[in-house]
């Protein structure tokens, strides 16, 4: 099963060479929040490092059915799958879990109203997740990751 919860003291790991990895290992990171800004930028980033990056990601409610990113002369198109439909969105978190095992590790970029929603949906799952997003109600954020 995934970790649930990325310490922010992993630095030494985060420093290795992306050649030190191996392929079996590798993390593949899922941005949510596409098409915004932050989760632009770090798909951008991603793809700069060399870091794999899942297929699908969930977004807020507007609609936008993929995100095209480009970095240099990388170009990737992400499918995204909206907030109107929850259990979409929980379908596709267990099928990247799945897919990927302790691998996927999820940046969530998305929205403050959905901060709380979303580290419940990624406890569930029990995957490790980065909360990028500022807002919510932290006492409960925080509560969910403890209990997870």
């Amino acid at each position: 099963s995934c970790p649930r919860t990325m310490a922010s003291d992993s630095r030494e790991s985060l420093k290795r060479p992306r050649a030190d990895l191996e392929d079996d290992a590798a993390p593949v990171v899922m941005i949510n929040g596409l098409p915004g800004a932050l989760a632009m930028e770090s798909t951008r980033a991603c793809l700069r490092r060399g870091l794999s990056l899942a297929s699908v990601a969930l977004t807020g409610p507007r609609g936008t059915k993929s995100a095209t990113v480009q970095e240099g002369s990388k170009v990737l198109t992400i499918q995204l799958v909206g907030a109107a439909d929850q259990e979409a969105q929980r379908r596709a978190l267990k099928e990247a879990v799945s897919a990927y095992g302790s691998r996927l590790v999820v940046v969530d970029c998305t929205h403050p109203d959905a901060v709380n929603r979303n580290a419940e949906l990624y406890t569930t799952a029990r995957c490790a997740f980065v909360m990028g997003t500022t807002g919510g109600d932290r006492e409960s954020l925080l509560k969910v990751a403890e209990n997870s």
